[in-house]
């Protein structure tokens, strides 16, 4: 299916499925989507387009299987027929990501985050929000507020799930990390109900959005330089606790 027009278009949320026949054909259309995302805003993402397309298809497959909720906004211009359809055939304008529930040891790693730690760690299931973004084609159309107001609504439904398995966990935990100087982000974050809760490296950035494996090499650059850049902190952490 081709462009869609933001005048003509409806816009959907829909969760990219854990299992499904077409699987194989999500995962391709998720990595030309985000390498095209890469291509289009370089200076939106902390990863780049050289060393995300030298990935195999593997690796791509695995992130969507690592405790990752993919939400994706589609455009379409035809009637609505299926999410499994609209998924394959209809043209992917924005999309989000999230990792969990998370083990205290895997949200708490880095002390020097300064995080803030609740009473009773065990009351809580802990998410990592990340990759949200939207094609500059579709912007000013509260694409990134409803992908993150859909990212929020399906960790609370994943973690009532756990409530009324477990009986203990009563809220959920969110995190996100963002580059300060994004302001933009920053506040449509803020209307989303998120505050400042710590600061980040991007090497921590990176192992918290499950994406290892794209951290460069040390020696692409030298010792001084890499430490500058990976090992500061300059993003920000942002939190927010939502009770379920």
């Amino acid at each position: 299916m081709g462009s869609t027009t933001p005048a003509d278009a409806q816009y959907h949320v829909l969760r990219i499925p854990t299992t499904s026949p077409r699987l194989a054909d999500l995962v391709t259309k998720f990595r030309d989507t985000k390498l095209a995302a890469l291509q289009t805003s370089p200076s939106e993402w902390i990863y780049q387009y050289v060393s995300e397309a030298k990935h195999p298809l593997s690796v791509w497959e695995s992130r969507l299987a690592r405790q990752n909720t993919i939400l994706i906004c589609v455009a379409t211009s035809a009637p609505f027929l299926s999410a499994g359809d609209a998924l394959i055939q209809a043209e992917w304008v924005g999309f989000a990501a999230a990792r969990g529930p998370l083990s205290y040891m895997e949200y708490y790693a880095v002390p020097e985050m300064e995080q803030p730690i609740p009473e009773n760690p065990d009351a809580e299931s802990r998410w990592h929000m990340y990759d949200l973004y939207t094609s500059p084609a579709h912007r000013g159309r509260e694409i990134a507020s409803k992908l993150g107001a859909a990212c929020m609504a399906t960790v609370s439904e994943i973690t009532a799930s756990l409530k009324s398995d477990t009986g203990g966990v009563q809220r959920s935990r969110i995190r996100l990390i963002v580059n300060p100087k994004n302001t933009v982000l920053v506040e449509t974050y803020k209307r989303l109900g998120f505050q400042t809760s710590g600061r980040v490296t991007l090497r921590e950035g990176f192992q918290a959005n499950g994406m290892g494996e794209s951290i460069p090499a040390e020696d692409t650059m030298s010792a001084e330089n890499f430490k500058r850049v990976f090992d500061t902190r300059i993003g920000m952490a942002m939190e927010r606790i939502i009770d379920v």
